[in-house]
This record gives structure tokens, C-alpha cells and sequence, in this order.
């Protein structure tokens, strides 16, 4: 008997702290999402960077690839998801202000067809899926990403 309430006890506090962990996890995304939004405005410089080239952004020159309303449509990244993309970015983003990196988001390369995910929102020319460095969020808004891209492929 002994045992049983030992076990049961055991699983309460497994389950608390999950729970414990989820919530702060979840409150932590609700703050930093806050934060994007209210500062968007701010942001005066952007780094674009694959594994052999870096370009940066500041002022008027970074201006046209910042998006005004960046998470206006964001999804949970789903573990399910990483078996179709590499495990390391293709590019990185970092949108700063005054020196200090409000965001940045990762765009992954597919390795297999994604036809069959839910995700197509959220991939830039199907094969590119953009998210959120650090959480587990996808963004769907891409056309300043795009050209972002394109304008980097330009500079190389």
C-alpha cells in the first residue's frame, strides 16, 4: 500500500512540474512575442548570414526587409516537423536595434517533400521553413524574408 501512494505521489509531482514547465515556457513566448511587436519599430539593423557569408543591414539600407507586423500568423513548430528539414539553418536573421538583436529567425532547408504537412503557410518556395530562433514558433509572413534572401544571393 505503501508503495502504491509513493508511486502516486511520484506522478503528481512529474505531472506539476510538466505543468510548471509549460506554463513558463508559454508565458515566456507570450512576453518575447509582446516585446516584438511593441519594438518592431525600432529596428535599424539586420544581419543575414549563412555559414560562409554575413551581410548587414543598418538605417535606410535594412528599412524595405523589415516586416511591420512580423507574427501576425504563427504556428507551434511540432517535433513531427524537424525529420523533413536539416538539422542546421540554411540562413540566420537577426533583427537588431541599437546593436542589441530584438529576434531572430532560422530558415531550414527541406530534405524530403513537406506536400503532405500542414505547414505550407510557413515555408518560403516550399522548400525553406522559417522560424523563430530559440522557440518553437513558424512565421508565414515571408516577402520581406524573400527579398532578403534575394538581396543577400546578390552580394555574395
Amino acid at each position: 500500500m505503501k508503495k502504491r501512494w509513493t508511486i502516486f505521489a511520484l506522478i503528481l509531482i512529474a505531472v506539476g512540474v510538466y505543468a510548471y514547465t509549460s506554463y513558463t515556457q508559454n508565458s515566456k513566448e507570450e512576453k518575447e512575442i509582446e516585446q516584438v511587436l511593441n519594438e518592431i519599430n525600432q529596428v535599424n539593423e539586420i544581419v543575414i548570414s549563412n555559414k560562409d557569408h554575413t551581410v548587414k543591414l543598418n538605417g535606410k539600407d535594412a528599412a524595405p526587409f523589415i516586416e511591420k507586423k512580423p507574427l501576425v500568423n504563427i504556428a507551434k513548430y511540432e517535433r513531427k516537423y524537424g525529420s523533413y528539414f536539416e538539422k542546421e539553418p540554411t540562413f540566420t536573421i537577426q533583427y537588431k536595434m541599437n546593436g542589441k538583436a530584438l529576434y531572430t529567425v532560422e530558415l531550414f532547408q527541406s530534405k524530403k517533400s513537406v506536400t503532405s504537412l500542414d505547414i505550407n503557410p510557413y515555408l518560403i518556395n516550399e522548400h525553406l521553413l522559417v522560424k523563430w530562433q530559440g522557440n518553437h514558433i513558424l512565421f508565414s509572413q515571408h516577402e520581406k524574408i524573400e527579398s532578403l534572401i534575394e538581396f543577400f544571393h546578390t552580394k555574395e
